[in-house]
């Protein structure tokens, strides 16, 4: 594992969306720049890097940059996304699946039970900024929920905690993995709901060393093997 700088030719360099908080990516931030400790990116997108015959490069870009770096070919790839999340997934290569996921949607206390995006009232919805909610798009198009941009889920957690927000939404390995590590919050976040489950796939720049169908290779292999799901079982 490496960050950019390194001299070595055989890199496969791997974008790390800024916004990106644990368990995809557990960082040290020191003066803006970016250091990776672990995360389930970084050890699953090593682990398809050695499989190749690679070293995994790693560097967090600004999401609203992430296209640029990677349609450029100075970043390789760009996992855990999907293309209804980019402006133009045309103009990338993708993958087949990546991980499985959902994003959660949860109420305030008090609030009516949620089962259903039937249940949702008029209020404030924290979101992470540039990023897309296809499942809630009708809802904002209408002035149901009125979005509320913070920097990453963190953040918007800390705002739904005091009260600045109506909703969030958060994705599920985020929320999971927040309860692991402070149980306490179940009695916050317990009026909550699947908004939309779907797989990430990864967007690969037509300019890198590898093709989709060797990259795909090396996920099969490390699943097969077991690697995969082990890496993911210590994030649980």
């Amino acid at each position: 594992m490496a960050f950019i700088g390194s001299a070595n030719a055989a890199e496969l360099r791997f974008v790390l969306d800024h916004s990106i908080s644990a368990p995809l990516v557990i960082a040290e931030r020191q003066a803006d720049q970016p250091g990776a400790k672990g995360g389930i990116l970084v050890d699953l997108e090593s682990a398809i890097a050695r499989e190749l015959g690679y070293d995994a490069v790693f560097q967090s870009i600004p999401r609203k940059r992430v296209e640029e770096v990677l349609q450029s070919g100075s970043m390789h790839v760009l996992c855990h996304t999907r293309p209804v999340w980019l402006k133009e997934p045309d103009k990338l290569q993708w993958s087949s699946g990546f991980l499985s996921t959902a994003n959660l949607l949860v109420r305030n206390k008090g609030g009516q039970k949620l089962r259903s995006l039937q249940d949702l009232t008029r209020g404030k919805v924290g979101t992470v900024l540039g990023y897309v909610y296809p499942e809630l798009q009708t809802q904002f198009q209408s002035g149901l929920l009125a979005r509320d941009d913070a920097e990453n889920e963190v953040t918007n957690l800390a705002r739904f905690m005091a009260n600045r927000v109506d909703y969030f939404i958060s994705e599920q390995l985020f929320l999971d993995y927040q309860l692991l590590k402070k149980p306490e919050l179940n009695a916050f976040v317990s009026n909550r709901m699947v908004a939309d489950k779907f797989e990430t796939r990864c967007a690969m720049s037509k300019l890198t060393p590898v093709s989709v169908t060797q990259f795909d290779a090396a996920v099969a292999n490390l699943k097969k093997r077991g690697e995969w799901d082990a890496i993911l079982v210590t994030y649980r």
